[in-house]
Order: structure tokens, then sequence, then C-alpha cells
């Protein structure tokens, strides 16, 4: 994973060979890289930091870049970020609290605002 996310990270800020949904696929396989090693957190931290270390906060101040542009483009991508966010708060609790704070109020942002639309939508039409 050393040499996976750090190329992940290259792609996903490349913007003339990378698209939206190419920037979505991307996120999906970051989640599914945090999820091989997020069962280290705690019992084998060498290895977290291992494999995290390096690009960690770079990512984590990409999510919080994606998640405070505008919320009503880049649906997928951001949905796509929170579900990475899930799995680094969830399962990372000791590797990860320190960037709670810096997350949690633009992510209440996003998830407020798009609340009030999924209930317009659903409940208006």
């Amino acid at each position: 994973m050393p040499k996976i996310l750090p190329a992940l990270q290259s792609s996903f800020m490349n913007d003339e060979l990378v698209d939206a949904h190419s920037r979505e696929l991307i996120l999906e396989v970051l989640y599914l890289c945090l999820r091989t090693v997020s069962w280290a957190d705690g019992i084998d931290n060498e290895l977290v930091e291992a494999s995290l270390g390096d690009t960690f906060n770079s990512w984590m101040a990409l999510f919080l870049q994606v998640i405070q542009t505008n919320p009503k483009s880049f649906f997928y991508i951001k949905k796509s970020a929170l579900k990475c966010l899930t799995v680094i708060f969830r399962d990372f609790i000791n590797y990860s609290r320190e960037c709670l704070g810096m997350i949690l109020k633009p992510a209440w942002k996003l998830l407020i605002f798009h609340v009030q639309v999924y209930t317009e939508v659903i409940g208006y039409q």
C-alpha cells in the first residue's frame, strides 16, 4: 500500500488525464485499500503507519477540499470521499483522532445541505 496510495493521489489530482467519473473510481480503490489495513489500527500500528504515513495528511486535506466545494457539484465524488472518511474515522480510531476536528464541521454542512435537497425531492417532488 505505501506505493499504491501516492499513485492514487497523483492520479486523482491530475486534471489532464482524469475526469469526475475517474476520480470517483480512484476514491473507490482508496476505500478498498483502507479497508484492507483497517483491522491493524491499535493492533499493529507500525503496519498502519507504513501504509498510510506518507499520504494520510495530504488525503485528509484533499477530502477537506472536496467536501468544501460547491455542494451542488460533483455529488458522486463527494459521496465517495465521505465513504472513505467513514472508514477512516470508524476503523482507524487511534490513527485518525487528530484529524476529526478539521473534517467534522465541513462534512456536517455538506450532509445538512444534501438532506434538505433529498427532503425536497422525495417529499415534494
